[in-house]
């Protein structure tokens, strides 16, 4: 009889298996199509952990329908940080994963898709965009939170929870 080749076996066997996916699907497409931006946010975890636990948050969230850009997000959270003196943690519930694409000024029809310009993310009312822990005094975290509105533009609200 003859015997098997164990290693080249193994060698098959170690190509055969699937790799576990840790991004989803749709986020490893490079570009994507157009969203409907219709519903309201019912955001689970803020109203579990919010009423439940009787954690004390206050919580910037929009009003509105929009799309916030990344540098939109970015910059409310430099604001917010300089008027909070960094005192306590801020929470980022946002996630720019929508890829906005465009093509270049005077350019012909047709040819494709254009490149990436940029990422944001849909906001609709109800959808908290920033939180914080109530540990810092709140006159000035709603003060943080109103500068911070400018810059978004979506319209926003402030909620003490």
């Amino acid at each position: 009889m003859k015997k098997k080749n164990t290693k080249s076996i193994k060698k098959i066997q170690a190509k055969s298996k699937k790799k576990v996916r840790q991004v989803p699907l749709f986020l490893q497409k490079k570009k994507q199509s157009k969203f409907a931006n219709r519903g309201l946010e019912f955001d689970r975890v803020f109203t579990k952990f919010g009423h439940v636990l009787g954690i004390k948050r206050i919580v910037l969230y929009s009003r509105d329908y929009g799309f916030l850009s990344k540098e939109e997000v970015e910059s409310a959270r430099r604001v917010i940080r300089k008027k909070t003196h960094k005192k306590t943690k801020l929470f980022i519930r946002v996630y720019p994963y929508i890829p906005v694409t465009r093509k270049p000024r005077e350019v012909r029809m047709g040819k494709g898709k254009g490149k990436i310009a940029e990422y944001g993310s849909f906001a609709r009312p109800g959808k908290p965009i920033f939180e914080f822990r109530r540990s810092l005094a709140s006159p000035a975290i709603l003060a943080a939170f109103r500068s911070a509105q400018r810059k978004l533009s979506v319209r926003c609200g402030v909620s003490i929870i």
